[in-house]
């Protein structure tokens, strides 16, 4: 089979060939993926089925049931997040890719946190984009500087993961807020908040979204059902 170059050019998963190695251990502790040990509880079963006899299970609009989205877009107003749209994808990952075939050309310079969630990188290099990492070592948190420094003009996209998969560090209000002052008019911020419902921190941290900022959320996954 013949594959298109964007293809060629996406190198293998790290975390893929550990799969493949953990498959021959014993009996091993399977801590990869995000996904509970435990059945998805019944009640939530039921209510799925449920509404699939009642009818609801054809094909809903491109962005999502128009209540569902109201309600969501409730949700974020209550706690101090204000989009100026809310639209539903099947999953955090189809959204994010989604955001970046809208605005990534190639060449494109996508700034990623390292360590972040692989699927950053696959994304912008599939797309045509460049994946440029700034280092968040040794307490895994953004450090303006060097964020700074990695700017060019080429930068398109700075995608801020919080709480960070797979770190779990969480950006502080100090840091949001220059995140949101630094970006010029070329440079739009994609922000992944899928775990907030199991962030342990007092108080609301706001996470400031305007025209150019786009937030992906998983209510699913932040209840501990798989939902990436």
């Amino acid at each position: 089979m013949w594959l298109a170059q964007r293809v060629q050019r996406v190198r293998p998963s790290g975390v893929r060939k550990i799969f493949d190695l953990a498959r021959k251990a014993k009996d091993p502790v399977n801590m990869s993926l995000g996904e509970p040990d435990f059945d998805v509880p019944v009640p939530i079963k039921e209510e799925a089925v449920e509404w699939t006899r009642k009818g609801f299970n054809k094909y809903p609009p491109s962005g999502g049931i128009p209540e569902l989205r109201e309600k969501l877009s409730a949700y974020l107003k209550a706690r101090d997040i204000f989009c100026e749209d809310v639209v539903i994808t099947p999953g955090v990952t189809g959204g994010i890719l989604l955001a970046l075939m809208v605005t990534l050309d190639p060449g494109d310079e996508v700034l990623i946190p390292d360590p972040s969630f692989v699927m950053y990188e696959y994304q912008t290099s599939l797309l045509g984009g460049t994946p440029v990492f700034f280092d968040t070592y040794p307490d895994f948190t953004l450090r303006e500087e060097l964020l700074r420094r990695a700017i060019t003009k080429k930068t398109k996209i700075i995608i801020i993961n919080s709480p960070n998969n797979p770190t779990g560090a969480v950006c502080s209000r100090r840091s949001w807020r220059w995140l949101h002052g630094s970006r010029g008019k070329r440079i739009s911020s994609s922000f992944r908040t899928i775990f907030t419902s199991v962030s342990f921190m007092k108080g609301k941290a706001r996470h400031p979204v305007s025209a150019s900022c786009v937030r992906t959320s998983s209510p699913s996954e932040g209840s501990r059902r798989p939902g990436a």
